[in-house]
């Protein structure tokens, strides 16, 4: 791999990395950065110069779909509920029983929301 070539997919990885941080949802950042890292470490020994250009190429889209999807999940971020906020303020000496938990309740859930994860299984393939 030529140097410049070594020196752009290096930044293109830190970029990617960079970007990944900004994702709020933990399990979306730990995804994509276990992902990010095996394919470039399963492309780390390719040597044709016209492969490793349709490879960064590919990562330039991916990163784009990266930034998307977290200015994405920043526009539509959901508030706690109420009871979410305040049920782990317990007083002292209290403790949830299984019973307690399921009367909770599950959490509210708008299908209006985009999921990130599809346009990160789109990164993959």
């Amino acid at each position: 791999m030529a140097a410049s070539s070594r020196v752009q997919v290096l930044d293109l990885y830190q970029a990617m990395l960079r970007a990944n941080k900004h994702f709020s949802a933990y399990n979306y950042r730990t995804y994509a950065v276990r992902r990010i890292r095996d394919a470039f470490r399963e492309n780390k020994n390719i040597k044709d110069p016209v492969e490793i250009q349709t490879l960064v190429n590919k990562a330039k889209r991916g990163l784009g779909i990266i930034c998307q999807q977290v200015h994405i999940g920043q526009l539509y971020s959901t508030d706690k509920t109420q009871r979410a906020r305040t049920s782990h303020q317990q007083q002292p000496g209290t403790t949830f029983s299984i019973q307690s938990v399921f009367e909770m309740g599950a959490p509210k859930v708008s299908l209006q929301q985009p999921l990130a994860l599809p346009a990160l299984w789109e990164l993959i393939n």
